[in-house]
């Protein structure tokens, strides 16, 4: 039972640590300028008409009422599915390596993407 212990008292540990980092909380900058907001809407956005809209009108909607960054983080998920049902998977991929990079700075750690194995990295 002492190992018990010792790993709850780990994984409390590692909770207070996480739940006290700076990186918690936005940065100050993403809710001060609009401009980058609207930069990336306006780079999904294009994805999304150069692909064609057609059939995915209620992603491009989403998008323009999209009220902050962490809204249009959450759609980048509709975005690719929509890019890729429209031109596969692999060109659904290149338009989304353009995109979340603008969100560099913009977001609270927690919901920065992660590698992933099917990056080929």
């Amino acid at each position: 039972m002492l190992w018990n212990k010792v790993s709850l008292r780990s994984s409390l540990q590692s909770l207070n640590s996480l739940l006290s980092s700076k990186n918690a909380n936005p940065p100050k900058s993403a809710k001060a300028d609009p401009r980058r907001i609207e930069q990336v809407r306006s780079v999904m956005r294009r994805a999304l008409d150069e692909a064609g809209v057609a059939g995915f009108e209620h992603v491009a909607k989403r998008l323009e009422q999209a009220k902050d960054i962490e809204a249009l983080w959450f759609l980048r998920a509709d975005l690719m599915g929509a890019l890729s049902t429209i031109q596969g998977e692999t060109a659904a991929r290149r338009a989304m390596a353009k995109v979340t990079p603008l969100f560099d700075g913009l977001l609270p750690a927690s919901l920065n993407s992660r590698p992933s194995p099917l990056d080929g990295a």
